[in-house]
């Protein structure tokens, strides 16, 4: 069904190149951003089996390609504040993560997160391109209000305990 045309104005259902991780987020936005509603349904219709996609993948590829998906989700599916304002704070992020892991002695995770942003740049014209099919009938300032719930201060401390 990838790059198929879906019912209701939402558009194609993934991109071509988004082999794993991320597709159904960034599907949910562009839902959102249509003006309808996402459902969670909290039981398990598909069962994964032995995380077949992920054992194809070392750790290092899955997580260069959930954040490439995700930042070119951002460029996409984002208003124009809030490309200038959370797509720079995300790059932000993910440069420190790169920089950390290089201090650390971890080139192959900074190579990861620099060809991220390498991957990025020459996407830029899809990034346009997929920006323009978008069916945006909320901002994102209305969409923020309805789906953002920040968890608990405790959820944040544990976080960075369990990373240290």
């Amino acid at each position: 069904l990838a790059g198929e045309q879906c019912n209701g104005g939402v558009g194609f259902l993934f991109y071509d190149h988004f082999r794993s991780y991320y597709e159904e987020s960034d599907f949910c936005h562009r839902v959102w951003l249509a003006g309808y509603e996402v459902w969670y349904l909290p039981t398990k219709p598909i069962e994964h089996l032995c995380g077949y996609t992920s054992n194809k993948f070392d750790r290092t590829e899955i997580m260069r390609q959930y954040i490439r998906n995700s930042f070119y989700s951002l460029g996409v599916n984002l208003g124009f504040w809030g490309r200038v304002t959370i797509v720079p704070l995300y790059a932000a992020v993910m440069s420190v993560h790169a920089l950390v892991h290089l201090l650390r002695g971890n080139v192959k995770v900074f190579n990861s997160d620099i060809s991220i942003f390498s991957e990025l740049l020459t996407l830029r014209g899809e990034i346009s391109r997929d920006r323009r099919r978008i069916i945006r009938k909320i901002t994102d300032a209305t969409l923020f209000r309805r789906v953002i719930r920040l968890p608990p201060l405790s959820y944040f401390v544990s976080a960075v305990k369990s990373n240290i």
